[in-house]
């Protein structure tokens, strides 16, 4: 593994195409991505683009901004999603 995976689960706001909006939590989050707990009948093919957003604003009341991901790995848990730099 590139870097460390931390476990944390936060809700975030999960949109494609193929899936619309959903409504998700992580099960782990490193500096490289994170991974998204996700029935296999709703996953986006691997090497897709996705929008993650956190549900909940931060402690300073500034919104989460929305972040572009790919997909890079698939399971029967869920997703593994890769930072896009921009």
């Amino acid at each position: 593994r590139r870097s460390p995976r931390i476990p944390m689960q936060l809700e975030v706001e999960f949109n494609h195409d193929h899936t619309g909006q959903l409504y998700l939590v992580t099960k782990d989050i490193s500096e490289t991505g994170v991974f998204i707990k996700m029935p296999p009948d709703q996953q986006p093919p691997v090497g897709s683009n996705v929008s993650v957003k956190l549900k909940n604003n931060f402690a300073d009341g500034e919104e989460p901004q929305t972040l572009t991901m790919v997909v890079v790995r698939q399971t029967e848990k869920g997703i593994g999603l890769e930072f896009v730099n921009d």
